[in-house]
Order: structure tokens, then C-alpha cells, then sequence
């Protein structure tokens, strides 16, 4: 396996050459997951980092970034894994704070902390951190999460909107050491400051007790490791209206959080019913529309039960010697193919299309599935699907081999701290 330095800089130049092509450079780049190996490198990862994206070839200001380490050599990805969001526009607005401050913490990467573009806010990962000493806040991952909270909040205030009001949807990272009761923490720390919202700015704009039917995606997940060795890191993405009007005229904002009771049929002829799909997964969406669509896909153990009438240990043991591989490759193809066929469900109800997708991530345990086996399974689910409606999903070079996919290996996901989903699909689309 090569070095890191050698491997991330294969990597960010073959982005370059690639942005290149299409006449783009890092000054078009919204925002870079950076996943590693070892965070035990983070510092040799910057080094590497600020080679390629610097302040010089991004005028308007340099991406925003989260980065977290996960298990890249389990999913055969090597040390380092990098995704980008890229627009082809120079509409961006950026915030760039280097300075210590007691308002919100001060980058300590080379990266910004939230990128505007059109009416989407993205925001860096966001540690639990101080902001007047830029050290981790004591008292646990609990607390860790409050101030990470906090200091989204403030950097939301901003722009002129909040997490309480504007939040689409929300990430939070949790290293595999922190135990289930800490996990709880974290959960009931988000749980209220969704439930009862934040007003650090006092700014009238803030929504203070945000409506049940209006709450964000929020999706959980373990991974090795955090910079710094947090106990929490999130990542927030909030929907900011230009003005109020355009929140009437352009779509009134739509969030769920509850199970599809529609029925859904598989493509062998199967048909899921109301009762089957409470057990077989929930699809979160929040949806503004002709503009938004954010979903999240849950496959638990259960639903693979359903799906494909066998355990997950039956399915995906550790030991994937002693099971037959057409039979891993059938039940791979029936959750896939759900899988497309409820996310294509959401698109067509925000009147959305695949090719305004920005971003398709499939999160999956470790060691459960090789990722080719899995990534081959999701292509030939939309093949299939896009044969069988006579109709491409996917236009314009999108598809689920090109940049805006990628397969993520974990050690666990969900929509609470639990994390006992097996495969999330997440999915981000917009007209902006």
C-alpha cells in the first residue's frame, strides 16, 4: 500500500486533471469529505491538502470539509477516500475564519466553515470544541455534542438563518469507542436541541420550538476515529430561502421522518404491505418542492429478513466461505432494487429527476459485503429498473459508477445512536 502523502496526492491530482476537463478548477469545489485511514496522519494529510487547495487558486474562498476516519482498507480503498461537490457556477459564499474568536472556533484545517451556494448551506464538520481556547468542552460526548451544536448555530447566525429553522438534514459521527450509553448522550443532546431549538444570537429569525412534521433528517454514524479525538463530530446542511416569499413561492418546506405505508413490489413479483414495511426500513425525506429532495434509506437486519426470507447472519456471515455466493448475490439484488425503487418513489414526489442529484452515498457495514459485489448490485438494480420503465434513471453521464456515487464502508449507521442499519442510502438532490 503506498503512503499517505503519495496516495492522497494520486488522488486530489487525478480530481484536478478531472475538473480540468471540464474547464472547473478547486475554486468551483463546494465541499470536500476527506475520509483516512489513520487520523493518526491528519496532520500529514493537511500537509498533502494544502499542496493542491489553497487560498491562491480559490479566490472566493477555499472549500468547506468534514473528515473522520473510517475503515478504507476493509473496503479495499487504501488509506485515504475523497469526495467532492462541485457547481459550475461562482455564486458561492464563503465563511473563513482563522482568528480565535469566543463567537465560534476558528478552522483549524484548511478548510472553511461553511459554503453557501445559491440557497443550500454547507457547513465543515464541527467539533465540540471551546471557541476561546479551541479545546474539546469536558464532561463527556454529551456535552461534546451540546457545543458542537452551539458552535453550528453560530455559524448558521451568519447567514442569517438557524439549525432550529433551516436544518435539511444532519450528520453525527461517533468514534467506535464511545459506548452505547454514551452514544444515548449524544441522541438526547440533538433530540432537545431539535425539539427546543437554540438562540444564541437572539435573532428574531430564530424558530425556537420547531414543528414535529418539520424535523430534520438526522442520520447516525461509528467510525474509527475524529480529529482531535472527539467524542462527537456533525455536519449540517440547512435550506436558506433568499427572503421569506420565496419559502411560499417556490414550495412550502416538507420534512418526514415516518415509514411509507404504500405498497411497495419487488421486482420478482413481491409485494410489501403496510405492516411488512414498518420492518423492513424507514425512508426519511425532506422534500421542498421542484427544489429539494433529501433522503435516507434504513435496511436493517430485519429488512433484510423480509427481503430476501433470511437471516443476516445466514446472508453475511463473517465467515463468507461457507455460504453460496449466487445466493449473497440474489439477496444483494432484492435490497437493491428496493432500495432504487422507494428513492425514485421520493424523487418523483419532490418532482425531482436523478440527474439533478448532487450526491448518492451508500453506507455500508464493514466486512459484510466486498464492496465490488455491492457497487455491482446497486448498477444492475438501476439498469434493471431503468429497463423495465423503458426510461433512464440516470441522464447526463450520471449513474451509479460515476463521482456524485460513492460506497462508504462503516462501522455502523442508523437513525439513532443505535446504528443497526446494515445499508443506508443517502441521497441529496436539488434544482439550485
Amino acid at each position: 500500500m503506498q503512503g499517505l502523502e503519495n496516495h492522497l496526492g494520486l488522488i486530489l491530482k487525478r480530481i484536478e486533471c478531472s475538473l480540468k476537463e471540464d474547464n472547473l478548477g478547486w475554486e468551483d469545489v463546494l465541499y470536500i469529505h476527506l475520509y483516512l485511514a489513520d487520523m493518526n496522519q491528519f496532520a500529514l494529510a493537511n500537509d498533502t491538502y494544502v499542496q493542491y487547495i489553497m487560498e491562491e487558486n480559490c479566490p472566493c474562498g477555499v472549500p468547506s470539509r468534514s473528515t473522520v476516519e473510517i475503515p478504507l482498507s476493509e473496503g479495499g480503498l487504501g488509506n485515504a477516500f475523497v469526495e467532492v461537490l462541485v457547481a459550475k457556477d461562482k455564486t458561492k459564499k464563503v465563511l473563513h475564519v482563522q482568528s480565535i474568536s469566543c463567537w465560534a472556533p476558528s478552522c483549524i484545517g484548511p478548510y472553511s466553515q461553511a459554503t453557501l451556494h445559491r440557497q443550500i448551506l454547507y457547513m465543515a464538520g464541527q467539533l465540540g470544541l471551546d471557541p476561546p481556547t479551541m479545546l474539546l468542552t469536558s464532561g463527556g460526548a454529551g456535552v461534546q455534542m451540546q457545543q458542537a451544536l452551539m458552535n453550528c448555530e453560530a455559524v448558521a447566525n451568519i447567514f442569517r438563518c438557524s439549525l432550529g429553522s433551516s436544518l435539511i438534514s444532519l450528520t453525527v459521527y461517533c468514534p467506535i469507542s464511545l459506548t452505547l450509553c454514551e452514544r444515548s448522550e449524544v441522541h438526547d443532546a440533538l433530540d432537545k436541541f431539535i425539539r427546543h431549538g437554540t438562540a444564541m444570537s437572539g435573532d428574531s429569525n430564530v424558530t425556537t420550538d420547531k414543528p414535529e412534521k418539520s424535523r430534520p433528517l438526522v442520520l447516525y454514524i461509528l467510525v474509527s476515529a475524529l480529529p482531535k479525538r472527539a467524542l462527537v463530530e456533525v455536519k449540517p446542511i440547512l435550506y436558506v430561502p433568499d427572503s421569506e416569499e420565496d419559502i411560499h413561492s417556490e414550495g412550502e418546506i416538507e420534512g418526514k421522518s415516518t415509514c411509507s405505508g404504500e405498497i411497495e413490489v419487488n421486482e420478482d413479483g413481491g409485494h410489501y404491505g403496510d405492516d411488512q414495511l414498518a420492518s423492513l426500513s424507514c425512508c426519511d425525506s425532506f422534500e421542498v418542492c421542484g427544489l429539494i429532495c433529501a433522503s435516507t434509506i434504513t435496511v436493517t437486519p430485519d429488512a433484510i429478513y423480509e427481503i430476501c426470507n433470511q437471516t443476516l447472519n445466514e446472508v453475511f456471515p463473517s465467515c463468507p466461505s461457507n455460504i453460496n455466493v449466487i445466493e449473497q448475490k440474489e439477496c444483494l439484488a432484492s435490497i437493491t432494487r428496493y432500495c432504487i425503487h422507494v428513492l425514485n418513489r421520493k424523487l418523483q414526489k419532490a418532482c425531482l429527476l436523478w440527474e439533478d442529484v448532487s450526491n448518492f452515498r451508500v453506507y455500508f457495514v464493514a466486512n459484510s459485503v466486498p464492496i465490488d459485489l455491492l457497487r455491482a448490485a446497486f448498477t444492475e438494480a438501476a439498469e434493471l429498473y431503468e429497463l423495465k420503465r423503458g426510461s433512464p434513471l440516470f441522464k447526463n453521464g450520471i449513474s451509479l459508477v460515476s463521482p456524485v456515487t460513492s460506497f462508504i464502508p462503516v462501522f455502523g449507521i442508523g437513525r439513532t445512536a443505535e446504528m443497526t442499519s446494515f445499508i443506508t442510502c443517502e441521497l441529496f438532490a436539488s434544482r439550485f
